[in-house]
């Protein structure tokens, strides 16, 4: 069926089967007629014309007007931001392990496909006196994975340190990549040449289940003067990739 223009009738003109009909038909091209499920969508595909775009169980997708479409949108997935936070959490005059954050993923995510993409920076400062290191650990539930830092000359100034986890899914919710990336340059304002460090592995982590993730630092003494300012991250899911 296709949306027709409504009869005007005349002054005391007698309404016909066809003009009546007319009404319900243009009923049944409207958005409640063509929708069936929760979560659908309806799409503009000409003009007085609507199609139904079916409701997905992906968790992200963006819609884009496309021609080639039968209902006129296609959609393409948009990575959303599963948490994030201005805060900050200083790690200080402490040579025990200190989570700095944490979060509770749901069931399922990420998917078999997928991929988590965190990334933040460590702001450390180290005027203890002597050359300092530090342990940083990112974990999946109680597995871990560690990486040193590299030797952090003593100085008055801020050390920036870029930190990068990627969990990529190897087609499994239980068999994933993971890699932990740390980058510095010298104090801040040197110019010094970047150096990194990092680890990974294969992990079997099976996040049919709820799983936490989270990051820790451990330094290498105790000192009033060796600090660590961790931010809490974006973390970012991105979806099915073949």
């Amino acid at each position: 069926m296709t949306w027709t223009t409504v009869h005007v009738f005349a002054y005391q003109e007698v309404p016909t089967a066809a003009n009546i009909n007319i009404f319900g038909t243009d009923l049944n091209e409207t958005a409640p007629a063509k929708v069936t499920t929760k979560g659908d969508m309806v799409s503009a595909t000409g003009a007085n014309a609507i199609a139904r775009v079916p409701g997905t169980a992906v968790r992200f997708w963006g819609p884009l007007s496309n021609d080639a479409e039968s209902s006129g949108m296609k959609f393409v997935a948009v990575p959303p931001q599963l948490d994030y936070s201005y805060a900050s959490y200083v790690v200080n005059n402490n040579a025990g392990e200190v989570d700095t954050w944490s979060k509770a993923l749901d069931a399922g995510v990420p998917g078999a496909k997928e991929m988590l993409w965190i990334k933040f920076p460590i702001i450390y400062f180290n005027n203890s006196g002597s050359t300092r290191t530090f342990t940083a650990k990112f974990y999946i539930g109680t597995t871990a994975y560690s990486v040193v830092s590299g030797a952090f000359a003593a100085s008055a100034t801020n050390y920036l340190i870029d930190v990068e986890i990627m969990v990529r899914q190897l087609n499994a919710l239980n068999s994933q990549l993971v890699t932990l990336k740390m980058t510095w340059a010298g104090v801040l304002g040197t110019g010094a040449t970047v150096a990194f460090i990092s680890a990974s592995g294969t992990g079997s982590d099976d996040f049919a289940t709820s799983k936490t993730i989270k990051f820790s630092i451990t330094h290498s003494l105790a000192h009033a003067s060796l600090t660590a300012t961790v931010y809490h991250p974006p973390i970012v899911l991105f979806p099915a990739m073949t």
